[in-house]
């Protein structure tokens, strides 16, 4: 790692790091610290410390840019923004693989463009940022580097849950979800509604809510949850 890559880096980040060390170790791969004796510092703690700082970045973001999304638009888009295969797309477009300390075999497999690799990386490097330059810094880092993907990811996350679960499940199936009525309980304003949700014939998550199309939504919200869990 040369002073020029560095200044490259920092100049696209938009900082200086008071502690270049961080940076350094942010992109050490455990592969390169098996190889090279003398470098026993890897970013695996500075993934670990960057995963949280992420996550509650991202939540700090877009709770305020999107006052108006319920908490479960606001999960959905979190999951889309911060899965490892959005973070690896975010993390080519600035061409941070160049940048990675590789041990010799993992670069000639391609380690500069795997997907974990890479998502991991990013989320080292956000580490390294907020113990540095601490969390507000580190939002202005975030914001710049994933803008794309919050804007995607909004224009997205703009359709009603069960117009976006409807295209997932059709894509995938060919068939529709179908919406039951478990329960309702009270009259008037004190009406009250559990539905759930069947994908492809299996009972796939519930919904509650003080309507019918109420619950039916949470209902398709919980199902892209689940759905979310097993694409990351």
């Amino acid at each position: 790692m040369t002073v020029n890559n560095i200044s490259q880096l920092e100049n696209y980040l938009g900082i200086q790091f008071n502690d270049p060390s961080l940076l350094i170790s942010s992109l050490t791969h455990s592969s390169y610290t098996s190889e090279t004796p003398n470098v026993s510092m890897n970013n695996e703690r500075l993934e670990f410390l960057g995963d949280a700082v992420l996550d509650a970045a991202i939540s700090h973001l877009i709770f305020n840019k999107y006052p108006d999304f319920t908490e479960g638009q606001l999960t959905i888009m979190r999951s889309k923004i911060v899965n490892g295969s959005a973070l690896s797309q975010s993390a080519k477009r600035f061409g941070l693989g160049d940048y990675l300390l590789l041990g010799k075999g993992e670069d000639k497999n391609g380690g500069r463009t795997k997907t974990s690799i890479l998502s991991s990386a990013l989320e080292a490097l956000l580490g390294a940022v907020f113990i540095d330059k601490g969390f507000n810094v580190t939002c202005d880092v975030i914001s710049n580097i994933l803008e794309y993907d919050i804007d995607n990811v909004v224009s997205q996350t703009m359709k009603d849950p069960k117009t976006e679960l409807q295209e997932i499940v059709q894509s995938q199936t060919g068939e529709v979800p179908e919406y039951n009525v478990v329960s309702k309980t009270g009259e008037g304003h004190s009406t009250f509604f559990i539905s759930e949700v069947i994908v492809n014939g299996e009972k796939y998550a519930r919904g509650e809510g003080a309507s019918k199309l109420v619950s039916e939504m949470e209902a398709a919200t919980q199902a892209l949850f689940k759905i979310r869990d097993t694409i990351i």
